[in-house]
């Protein structure tokens, strides 16, 4: 069950296996020409961004996603509907207070299990 959300996140309490609310993203794709299209690993790095910022303050880019690693075993068709769960793997305070933060990425029939990690930096609250 998810413990962490944006709006009581506070670092200090946070541990390893927390886990943030689960983001779902349905599609509807319809390529007039019948051809297979799949998601850009890019585009999957905005869902993840997306997960963690409704969750937790970060100093992260947003214009930049290269703090976030996406790794795939297989393309994923467009219509498939994604589930993201991401799950604090990592707290590390010696280096200010930075996380990391593994998501399993996973489809709606089953087929689709794949993984992402994002390590970021928690912004200072006031």
């Amino acid at each position: 069950m998810a413990r962490l959300w944006g709006q009581t996140f506070n670092y200090e309490t946070v541990k390893e296996g927390d886990e943030l609310p689960v983001l779902i993203k349905w599609m509807m794709f319809i390529n007039q020409n019948n051809e297979h299209s799949f998601y850009d690993p890019e585009h999957l790095k905005t869902y993840v961004h997306e997960a963690i910022i409704k969750t937790i303050p970060i100093q992260n880019p947003s214009d930049n996603l290269d703090w976030i690693s996406i790794e795939l075993s297989q393309e994923i068709p467009m219509n498939a509907n994604l589930s993201l769960l991401g799950i604090i793997t990592s707290k590390n305070s010696n280096t200010g207070k930075g996380l990391t933060i593994t998501f399993g990425i996973e489809s709606d029939d089953g087929a689709v299990q794949e993984t992402a990690v994002a390590e970021v930096t928690v912004e200072e609250q006031i």
